[in-house]
């Protein structure tokens, strides 16, 4: 499997046409048997991979030259809130201040350290970022559908009780929190 067939995959599961600014091939490969996944990279994953053998590094968060893109990207969460009824206003101010500390933050970074790293430990090294976010809000938003009527009387607690019926997120040592509201509340639009 090459470095482009990976991210033709996670591009078809995401029906996305072209790679989104946040993910990106940095080492690329014509042979990979054997991949080292993960959420957040550094080098010792690198060195972990090379261990172990792997052919490639696929992480999520972006990396390399995509890490100076992640911001902009973010701007999606703001239509994505709209659609779901939340005046612009309100979106943008939910945002925007996240986004500034993404883009200050990816300035400040040594952006290129990891994606040198795996050059030189000849390492095929990709991010997938955006295209595993839609497919995850996919899965996400079939689960929840379900709490989408209006005449629904679902509590929060109902709807946090439908995403722990994923299988990651039974495995997770963390648990939804309800930030605003309480369990027994009812949910309304979902």
């Amino acid at each position: 499997m090459t470095s482009e067939d990976i991210m033709e995959v996670a591009l078809d599961l995401a029906r996305l046409r072209e790679i989104p600014r946040d993910s990106g091939i940095h080492v690329r490969s014509d042979s990979i048997k054997t991949i080292l996944a993960t959420i957040d990279c550094d080098v010792s994953d690198l060195l972990f991979a090379r261990a172990f053998k792997c052919d490639a590094v696929l992480t999520h968060h972006p990396e390399g030259a995509a890490g100076l893109h992640g911001w902009q990207v973010m701007r999606s969460q703001i239509e994505q809130m709209v659609e779901c009824g939340v005046p612009i206003a309100r979106a943008e101010a939910a945002i925007q201040r996240r986004m500034q500390q993404v883009e200050i933050n990816s300035h400040a970074r040594n952006y290129l350290r990891v994606v040198q790293a795996a050059q030189l430990l000849k390492l095929a090294f990709l991010n997938v970022h955006v295209p595993c976010d839609l497919v995850t809000r996919r899965l996400i938003s079939e689960k929840l559908a379900r709490f989408n009527d209006p005449k629904s009387r679902a509590t929060v607690a109902e709807v946090i009780g439908a995403l722990q019926e994923f299988p990651e997120q039974r495995a997770a040592a963390t648990e939804p929190q309800v930030r605003l509201g309480a369990p027994d509340r009812l949910a309304g639009r979902v």
